[in-house]
């Protein structure tokens, strides 16, 4: 049973990074698609980095009271939340709301 557990965490642990590693070296091309300008993508890639950083220790304090399955399942209901802002924006303030989500 335990080895059941600890493949499916792999299995979404690879899914995570593989998604991810997609993501990133294209993520200011569609930034850019998406209604920021060379001026404003490294506010947004700012805003991503922010997020990060301020919700590091809320989110242990989380994980600690709720335990960690429920942070892992909130953040990928956050990075859903980001997509699908990334994909309907074309303004500044949801993808402002899509690079915060992606924080978290």
């Amino acid at each position: 049973m335990k080895g059941k557990k600890s493949s499916w965490s792999g299995l979404f642990y690879f899914m995570e990074s593989f998604l991810c590693g997609l993501t990133a070296p294209v993520i200011s091309l569609i930034l850019l698609s998406h209604g920021a300008n060379i001026g404003t993508l490294s506010l947004f890639i700012g805003l991503y980095s922010a997020s990060v950083i301020l919700f590091e220790i809320p989110s242990g304090m989380f994980a600690d009271m709720y335990g960690r399955k429920m942070v892992f399942l909130l953040a990928h209901f956050f990075l859903c939340l980001n997509y699908l802002l990334l994909l309907n924006s074309e303004g500044v303030v949801r993808l402002t709301l899509a690079c915060v989500c992606w924080g978290i």
